[in-house]
């Protein structure tokens, strides 16, 4: 990781911060491939990894998806994301297959 937290504003601490993030997870990508990274060994970094996500689905998918395309900043006191309509026809949730 490229940065550090001892100088600069708030601002530039939190965006080095999520630049770090954003590079680690460049680089986890790297090592799991297609598979969901569980928990890396403290010794050597090497990954355990699951093919269904287990806890860490979600999470390890909003990662991938903030390396995509992570937005500039809004200016602070900005408006708020617009949120999605509460009523979503035709969207139903994926079943699971039995283990």
């Amino acid at each position: 990781m490229t940065g550090t937290m001892e100088s600069g504003t708030p601002g530039d601490r939190l965006g080095q911060a999520l630049a770090d993030a954003i590079e680690r997870v460049a680089v986890t990508g790297a090592a799991v491939g297609s598979r969901f990274p569980l928990y890396a060994e403290p010794g050597d970094g090497r990954w355990t990894t699951t093919g269904r996500g287990s806890w860490t689905g979600g999470f390890w998918a909003g990662l991938l998806w903030l390396r995509r395309g992570t937005p500039e900043p809004r200016p602070t006191g900005g408006p708020p994301p617009r949120a999605r309509p509460a009523s979503n026809r035709g969207w139903a949730p994926t079943p699971r297959p039995a283990d």
